[in-house]
């Protein structure tokens, strides 16, 4: 239901990663078709070891770069997709994101460089940070 994998993206790779979403504020969604398959192209084979039948990431991608954590919400879906990957960027204490689950909150730390895939109907939110700022980045596979 909630897959997660540290050290996800190259150093290089989450360094451009930090830098693009450093240069947006708040939570956006973007259109960035050669980015999105560069991280598919690159990081494919970690990617179907979620799920191996995943053929690509949409080319709308989720820029998150905000001083308040995001309140709970179902993701909505845009391309019949049925999961979300989401990438902490940065470390932040409190940051993590908190899933609610039939069996209950699952929190998942927000830790630098950590990749995050989880079912887009479940309800989650941001945990209740008071200092930073949450960066990360969001994909939505094939």
């Amino acid at each position: 239901m909630i897959d997660t994998i540290d050290e996800f993206l190259s150093q290089e790779d989450l360094q451009k990663c930090i830098d693009y979403v450093r240069s947006t504020t708040g939570n956006r969604i973007v259109k960035i078709p050669d980015f999105a398959d560069y991280v598919w192209n690159k990081y494919s084979n970690k990617l179907l070891s979620i799920n191996s039948t995943w053929s690509g990431l949409h080319h709308d991608i989720t820029l998150t770069n905000s001083i308040k954590p995001i309140s709970k919400h179902q993701d909505r879906k845009r391309n019949n997709e049925t999961k979300k990957l989401l990438i902490y960027l940065n470390d932040l204490k409190n940051g993590g994101t908190i899933f609610y689950t039939s069996e209950g909150e699952i929190l998942v730390e927000n830790r630098k460089n950590r990749l995050v895939c989880f079912d887009i109907n479940l309800y989650h939110s941001g945990q209740n940070f008071t200092e930073g700022r949450k960066l990360s980045i969001g994909f939505r596979p094939k």
